[in-house]
Parts: structure tokens; sequence; C-alpha cells
């Protein structure tokens, strides 16, 4: 199985992963969920900042995750 997922991670104020949407399929929906589910997981960021330099909630733009799993020949 293969393909290549990109999302947006919507970043609360304190650096928090919050909620995870899919922008472009692998047409695979475990891959799909696998990559929110991961980013959601295990993804820290640092908030984003106002003018002021104050943490507000942003969004990341994720390049696409490429997926390869070896068939195990």
């Amino acid at each position: 199985m293969r393909g290549r997922v990109r999302v947006a991670v919507l970043v609360d104020n304190t650096g928090e992963p919050r909620r995870c949407v899919v922008l472009q399929s692998s047409g695979e929906a475990l891959l799909d969920q696998s990559t929110c589910r991961l980013m959601l997981e295990k993804a820290r960021f640092d908030p984003a900042r106002n003018r002021k330099g104050r943490a507000v909630a942003g969004v990341y733009w994720s390049p696409r995750v490429r997926w390869m799993f070896a068939n195990g020949d």
C-alpha cells in the first residue's frame, strides 16, 4: 500500500494540535486516517503569534506525507 496525503492541522494557542482535516486524499482511507491520528497524537508545535507577540491559535499546512509499505518479499 502506498499513497500521499496532505493535511491541515488546527493548532491551539498552547501549540497542541486540536483538529486535522485531509486536504488531499491518498485514495486509501486507512492512510488518510492514520496521517491525522499521528498528527494529533505525536506532533507538537510552537504556537502562532499575533503582532503583539501573544500566542494565538493557527493552522499548520502540511507538505504531502508519503506512505510506502514494504510487502515483505
